[in-house]
């Protein structure tokens, strides 16, 4: 049986990273699993950090577009100067997610 914790991570990932355009076996390569690892994140994980920080990403880009996928799509898909790159492709290793992440979260 899965756990709970395990499962509610899994499905905000999904849910965050459709939101974002990346699929399930991009999320995946970037949180350091294979594909059928992930009904079994352990929240406390290294994984389940880097999941739980895709997360916030997908929750502050949501909060500043306004929820518009489109433009979050966008987002991540295009040069920003603010992170020296395209979120998407930095995005593919944990110190890039970090990056991403503290480069949205100075924003008020």
């Amino acid at each position: 049986m899965r756990d709970f914790e395990s499962d509610v991570l899994r499905r905000s990932l999904i849910k965050a990273g459709n939101m974002l355009g990346l699929s399930e076996v991009t999320l995946a390569g970037v949180i350091g699993i294979d594909i059928t690892e992930m009904v079994n994140i352990n929240i406390k994980s290294k994984e389940g950090k880097i999941a739980a920080y895709i997360i916030r990403i997908y929750i502050k880009l949501y909060s500043m577009l306004g929820g518009n996928q489109a433009h979050m799509v966008l987002w991540m898909n295009g040069f920003n100067i603010g992170t020296g790159g395209i979120p998407a492709e930095q995005i593919k290793d944990f110190e890039g997610v970090k990056e991403v992440l503290e480069y949205l979260e100075s924003f008020p």
